[in-house]
């Protein structure tokens, strides 16, 4: 318990002396983390096993939560808590709508479009933007396997560096003279031009 004790401090001090260097490296998030840590300093025994009043814990608490690595032991314990982690979490969180939300049938390829207007969360955004805010995009899709009667997901994530701006990707469906349509897996990457809109 003792040892415990020493520890947070001894982190304490070491945090306090590298807190400059966040600012004059640019650390991604810093604001955020540092305003929710406060926030979860002044609930009281709002996090179980946080020691008390140490903006150590506090602090790795709040990364933890905004990188959604999980937190081990530490968890939120009371309703104030609660409601601090869920803000923490749904700020930096957007639902990009899609053209087309659901189908019944999964065809060969399906490319996921979401369309950029001022109701978007993507309105205005440049790579620069992208990049200081540490953007990140998540893509699920969850389907039922009719052979094996079975739920199927994938989730793919991409960062700020992955976004192409001006462009998108190519159409890989083609029609024959009878109408039937053939895929062109190998285009299945490839991108082409896109206008961009002017803010």
């Amino acid at each position: 318990m003792a040892a415990d004790f020493i520890f947070w401090h001894v982190v304490d001090i070491v945090w306090v002396l590298l807190l400059p260097l966040l600012y004059l490296t640019k650390f991604n998030r810093h604001e955020d983390i540092l305003c929710f840590a406060l926030a979860y300093l002044e609930g009281g025994p709002c996090i179980a096993e946080m020691p008390p009043d140490s903006f150590a814990g506090a602090f790795f608490f709040s990364a933890e939560t905004l990188a959604t690595v999980g937190y081990g032991h530490m968890h939120p314990a009371s309703t104030y808590g609660h409601v601090v982690v869920t803000v923490e979490l749904m700020r930096r969180f957007y639902d990009l709508k899609l053209q087309v939300e659901s189908i019944i049938t999964f065809p060969a390829v399906l490319t996921l479009r979401h369309t950029i207007d001022e109701a978007s969360p993507m309105h205005g955004a440049t790579p620069e933007s992208l990049k200081a805010s540490d953007a990140r995009f998540m893509s699920s899709v969850v389907c039922m396997d009719t052979v094996i009667h079975a739920p199927l997901q994938s989730l793919h994530g991409y960062h700020a560096s992955d976004v192409r701006f001006g462009e998108r990707f190519v159409e890989v469906y083609s029609e024959s003279s009878d109408g039937k349509l053939f895929v062109d897996y190998a285009r299945i990457h490839d991108t082409e031009p896109a206008p961009t809109p002017s803010y």
